[in-house]
């Protein structure tokens, strides 16, 4: 039996569905909730840390920015998780636990250098971060949590700056916010407390994946659940 003469309407169908066929494996989405086929588009460190030298996390707050000693601490214990997620040091991550005390020692005595602080702690290469402002609120009223810090990374045998390099700039300037959506502004101490803490984490996930690949989109945590 012969076949039947497809219809002006079937062959369009025809055709629609074939174009629909031939540009779906380009697509970036999938339905209305926007699932991303092929993952998260990943960002490159921006400067590839010597593998093979102890490295250590250096957060300054010399000028008091920081709520607390605690929050300092946070920053640069987080970043050093995020650092040894990125798996691309074959060295020791010196702990940041072990700077406190030498940078403690400084009101006695002359300040130390970046490279005498990382030397006393017997690291090669120090990630040295001053903070330049941190807080929960802009204005007093909108909850919106805020960061900046000025980062440079130092070799403590020649003491000097690996990053960033060339002499045109001398710091590369990081700042974190967060979308706190419709959190409210903290109110009481232990309110504070808590997002505090967890936008330090925030800003020590930031200041650690400078130095690893990692995935671009990833979502900032909440801040102030």
């Amino acid at each position: 039996m012969p076949r039947p003469t497809p219809t002006a309407s079937t062959t369009i169908l025809l055709l629609a569905a074939a174009a629909g066929l031939a540009v779906l494996p380009a697509c970036n989405i999938l339905g209305p909730a926007g699932y991303l086929i092929a993952g998260p588009e990943k960002a490159s460190a921006l400067f590839p840390l010597p593998k093979d030298k102890p490295t250590v996390f250096f957060v300054d707050d010399r000028s008091s920015i920081l709520p607390s000693r605690a929050v300092r601490q946070t920053i640069a214990q987080s970043a050093e998780k995020t650092l040894l997620s990125g798996k691309v040091l074959t060295a020791d991550l010196i702990s940041s636990d072990s700077v406190l005390p030498v940078t403690t020692s400084e009101r006695f005595e002359r300040p130390r250098t970046i490279a005498e602080v990382g030397q006393a702690v017997g690291a090669k290469t120090i990630i040295y971060a001053t903070v330049d402002a941190f807080g929960l609120t802009p204005d007093g009223a909108a909850f919106n949590p805020g960061a900046v810090l000025r980062v440079k990374v130092i070799d403590a045998d020649t003491q000097k700056r690996l990053f960033p390099e060339g002499s045109e700039k001398e710091w590369q300037v990081l700042q974190i916010t967060t979308d706190t959506r419709t959190a409210a502004l903290p109110r009481t101490v232990g309110e504070r407390t808590i997002a505090e803490q967890e936008f330090a984490k925030l800003v020590g996930l930031r200041l650690g994946q400078m130095f690893i690949t990692h995935e671009a989109r990833d979502a900032n945590p909440r801040i102030g659940k």
